[in-house]
């Protein structure tokens, strides 16, 4: 099984091969500094692909486990375009500290309440996740006594989270 920098190399591999374009990485650490996440990004011609590196250090709640059983970890990845590309890595960031603080899962289907996006003219508060329909590997990782998975995550409107909410 992989050790933890071996697991950050690797999901950088992963995330280099999926994606091409100029490579950044920045860090990203809550108020108090107890936790960190980075941010890959690729900025591509129509726009900027990210994906974080080191949500893996963060557990899920023990109800969710990989196929084989292993606790599950989870790794964000999206596209936006380039004039979003820092408020949604600093939002993606802030996935990983809302783990944390309040112990949440994270699964295909799942909404992140309660985000202050603005984009342009209009409010995007909630945070949907799903399986990566991005061309690339995306399938689990092992390591050393967990799995780490991709998701890919987008903010919804207050009207598609209603939607999605009454409709499923």
């Amino acid at each position: 099984m992989l050790k933890m920098n071996e697991v950050a190399r690797l999901i950088a591999h992963r995330l280099d091969a999926a994606f091409s374009g100029h490579t950044r990485v920045v860090r990203y650490r809550d108020e108090c500094e107890a936790y960190w996440v980075d941010v890959f990004s690729h900025q591509v011609d129509d726009g900027v692909y990210l994906g974080t590196i080191g949500g893996f250090q963060y557990p899920l709640l023990d109800s969710i486990s990989a196929s084989d059983g292993l606790p599950l970890r989870i790794e964000l990845v999206t596209k936006v375009q380039e004039k979003y590309a820092d408020t949604m890595s600093a939002i993606l960031s802030s996935v990983y500290f809302e783990i944390q603080q309040n112990r949440r899962n994270l699964f295909p289907g799942a909404v992140i309440q309660g985000l202050n996006c603005q984009y342009d003219d209009k409010c995007l508060p909630h945070l949907y996740f799903t399986n990566p329909f991005f061309d690339g590997d995306w399938s689990s990782i092992r390591a050393d006594g967990f799995a780490v998975a991709f998701l890919s995550a987008f903010p919804i409107s207050e009207s598609e989270y209603t939607f999605l909410i009454s409709n499923g």
